[in-house]
């Protein structure tokens, strides 16, 4: 995930006038948010995403309003039209793994998961999860698989 972002750090972070709003709106919203002021959050998300379709942060703040309203579909349909190609996908894919969880989908979620680990070997969040969805599961045993993994890839990480 660093390698993407910081190969994008290098570009003019606002490129039009109509990205600077999507910015500003997002921003409003982060704040809207943290006062609980939600509605009017999800209109700021809305106007950032009229303005900027692919503006990744604003699809994640919404889906995270969405979940935290207790609405993993419509989080999840929030985070649609991400593409493989944006350097925040693999947040956006553990976002998902977790409201596949949610919806009851925990096969699709392990999968999600475990082809993370594969993508991102360095990280141990994927194996976390996956941990974290197996112990809510009374499922001890695996779950402390799981959790081994993601201190092995930690202690592994510089």
């Amino acid at each position: 995930m660093l390698p993407a972002l910081l190969a994008q750090s290098g570009r003019n972070p606002v490129p039009s006038a109509a990205d600077g709003m999507a910015e500003a709106y997002l921003d409003v919203a982060a704040a809207l948010r943290q006062q609980d002021a939600i509605d009017p959050a999800r209109i700021m998300l809305r106007l950032a995403l009229d303005l900027r379709p692919d503006f990744t942060a604003a699809a994640l703040l919404m889906a995270g309003i969405h979940e935290s309203s207790h609405h993993p579909r419509a989080a999840l349909e929030a985070l649609a039209n991400v593409g493989a190609g944006d350097p925040m996908y693999g947040l956006v894919r553990l976002s998902r793994a977790r409201l596949l969880e949610q919806q009851g989908h925990t096969d699709e979620a392990m999968a999600e998961l475990a082809a993370l680990a594969k993508t991102y070997p360095d990280s141990p969040v994927p194996d976390i999860q996956q941990g974290d969805i197996l112990r809510s599961k009374n499922r001890y045993k695996e779950a402390i698989v799981a959790y081994d993994r993601a201190v092995a890839r930690g202690a592994a990480s510089p």
